[in-house]
């Protein structure tokens, strides 16, 4: 089920990247059409073999989710779950599988390649610690060898190992 949540949630976001508009005008920081955009760069390393998403970030409210996806096509998707909406003052989360409170979160990477099927890793209880610097209206975040178990449902035998996550995201509440 929660791989369901997280593909549409996923899906949602792709589609909600694919129709910013790119007038500059329309994603700069504290603009009311779009407050919340701002940019990811998230490396995945597993078993020999690199993805890198680079794009947007944005943040949902109703999934209550920060959101990366790749510029190029949203075929990359990075997922941060978190509960009590985006922090206002710098807030160090501990990773988990599954969130339950606002002191914690989960990550995935999901990747759509162009084969029809998907990878998906995900965060396990103890996996690290996540910490969001905020200043004013900017949240940064910079983390560095996160854990991820690699789905045995989705991922094929060279992609079910554990891969490691790095990476930042800067967005504009």
């Amino acid at each position: 089920m929660k791989k369901l949540i997280l593909v549409c949630v996923a899906l949602v976001a792709s589609t909600t990247f694919y129709s910013c508009d790119k007038d500059t005008t329309t994603t700069t920081p504290n603009n009311n059409n779009n407050p919340q955009q701002g940019t990811g760069d998230v490396t995945l390393v597993c078993n020999s073999q690199t993805f890198t998403i680079a794009g947007n970030c944005n943040y949902s409210s109703p999934g209550s989710a920060i959101v990366i996806a790749d510029a190029n096509n949203n075929a990359n998707v990075v997922t941060l779950n978190i509960d009590g909406g985006l922090p206002t003052a710098t807030k160090t989360y501990t990773m988990v599988d599954m969130v339950s409170g606002s002191d914690n979160l989960s990550m995935s990477f999901t990747r759509f390649p162009s084969s029809g099927t998907m990878n998906d890793w995900e965060t396990k209880d103890g996996a690290g610690i996540l910490t969001m610097t905020v200043e004013g209206n900017k949240i940064t975040c910079t983390f560095s060898n996160i854990p991820m178990d690699g789905s045995d449902i989705y991922n094929p035998e060279a992609l079910m190992g554990e891969g490691l996550c790095s990476g930042s995201f800067t967005l504009y509440k």
